[in-house]
């Protein structure tokens, strides 16, 4: 596999184009950075100059794309081994493609995840739901918001305060929140938001009875859903939580697929 340049973007964009959603972290950042930087690096395995495989590097957390998984995977599995041997943290992606690739790299995993993959029409009407309460974050809020993830196991390591502060500075990352008597108590963000969508990631609340199942976390998500619509956009996400796949499908997501997520 050899990096990607910048001249490589258009057949970059071809290739992920049948699937866009799964591809949402790939488009959004070669979107919003480019490949002239080095919080953004692609890394492709081709044959007779046609693009087979592709591997995005944001910060430290890698996605994996192919078509077929019958090709050759060692040239792929031994790209993402020295990827996770220089730092990166997970690996995730559409669910038959990385299990493709986890048997080469499964001594190096901490834990391994399933999830529904869904995604929302920006012209579904929503009702019953209220985002009143909720507010964006700024870049000062990073500290609570990290620590609110520190609490809960599945979000836990791996979480770097100075990263996600900068994010909301940049505009990479949309964060909102909802606070209850000036703490912060549940949070969600979009990321890789291109000119037709966006990925929700990190929904999460304050592991205390008080603050679960009053509807924080669904609030949180729909201000997002809700300024994405505006703007004629999509989103897509992932879960594991049948409780919450219904919520979500309250604000117009339906399940396309499934998703997979390996930590290492």
């Amino acid at each position: 596999m050899y990096r990607a340049k910048s001249d490589d973007i258009d057949r970059i964009m071809d290739f992920v184009s049948l699937e866009p959603e799964f591809n949402i972290f790939t488009i959004g950042d070669l979107e919003q950075f480019g490949l002239d930087n080095d919080k953004c690096k692609v890394f492709l395995h081709a044959e007779n100059d046609t693009i087979k495989a592709l591997i995005l590097l944001y910060h430290t957390y890698l996605t994996l794309y192919l078509r077929d998984t019958e090709i050759d995977m060692q040239p792929i599995t031994n790209q993402l081994n020295v990827l996770i041997n220089e730092g990166a943290t997970a690996l995730s992606g559409k669910k038959t493609l990385i299990e493709a690739a986890q048997p080469a790299i499964a001594k190096k995993a901490k834990s391994v995840s399933n999830h529904y993959f869904a995604k929302s029409s920006p012209f579904t009407p929503i009702h019953g739901l209220s985002d009143q309460s909720v507010e964006y974050a700024t870049h000062e809020d990073a500290v609570e918001i990290i620590a609110l993830f520190d609490k809960i196991p599945e979000f836990q390591g791996n979480n770097d305060v100075g990263e996600f502060a900068q994010t909301i500075k940049d505009g990479s990352r949309k964060t909102t929140l909802l606070k209850v008597d000036d703490k912060i108590v549940s949070t969600a963000s979009s990321v890789a938001e291109t000119n037709d969508s966006a990925m929700i990631i990190g929904v999460a609340t304050e592991p205390d009875e008080r603050y679960r199942k009053r509807g924080y976390a669904s609030a949180c998500v729909f201000r997002l859903v809700k300024d994405l619509k505006k703007k004629g956009k999509s989103a897509c996400l992932f879960y594991d939580n049948p409780a919450a796949g219904s919520i979500y499908k309250k604000m117009g997501f339906q399940n396309i697929g499934f998703w997979k997520m390996i930590r290492f």
